[in-house]
């Protein structure tokens, strides 16, 4: 039999017969196609790789694909979308210049004599409204936006939901784990902390 065990003849004989009953096309066929729709999945909604490979699923029957084995499928999911997530983080990285992308880094270490970085500082807006709080929000506000960064143009490719999708990644990220990623993804993801934070949270909070 040429080295092929029999259980891989079963498979491919069962694999024919599905094929041939249902009229559907080799995953080979459809790979390319396939591939396109999973990258402009996680480049437009950094959905998570489980999410994408359930859809994808859903994607290959409807288009009456022959489904490829399950480690064959999740991998391929993962690195397109891992791809797909580089070519982003570059994105945003190109639109900052040098100085921006220092102050990026210093928002992240703790200068000397304080308690914490400048970022979760300011992460912490006042938990009671009072004139005093209103006051320190105001400060807190002006300090941000001294930061210059809400001047920078979002790239064309890039939509506005993805900003939106960091954003609210880094709302839950402190300074120690955003330091975890080497740039430029540390910064892409602190980067939307400050161009978010007037829209969404206004002087109460500095969203990321």
């Amino acid at each position: 039999m040429g080295g092929v065990s029999p259980v891989g003849l079963v498979l491919a004989f069962g694999a024919g017969e599905i094929k041939t009953a249902y009229g559907l096309r080799d995953f080979a066929e459809a790979e390319t196609e396939f591939t396109t729709w999973v990258d402009a999945r996680a480049w437009n909604t950094g959905d998570g790789a489980r999410h994408i490979f359930t859809d994808g699923g859903m994607w290959l029957r409807t288009g009456k694909v022959l489904l490829p084995g399950v480690t064959t499928l999740a991998r391929l999911v993962a690195r397109v979308r891992d791809q797909a997530l580089d070519r982003l983080h570059q994105a945003l990285f190109g639109v900052l210049t040098p100085r921006q992308r220092a102050i990026l880094e210093l928002l992240l270490e703790v200068p000397d004599g304080a308690r914490a970085s400048d970022l979760e500082r300011w992460r912490k807006g006042p938990s009671v409204a009072s004139g005093k709080n209103l006051e320190k929000a105001l400060v807190r506000a002006q300090e941000i936006l001294g930061l210059g960064l809400d001047a920078v143009k979002l790239p064309p490719e890039v939509r506005y939901r993805r900003l939106v999708d960091l954003a609210r990644y880094g709302m839950g990220a402190t300074a120690t784990a955003l330091r975890r990623h080497a740039p430029p993804d540390s910064w892409r993801r602190c980067w939307p902390r400050s161009s978010t934070w007037r829209a969404s949270r206004s002087m109460t909070a500095w969203t990321c």
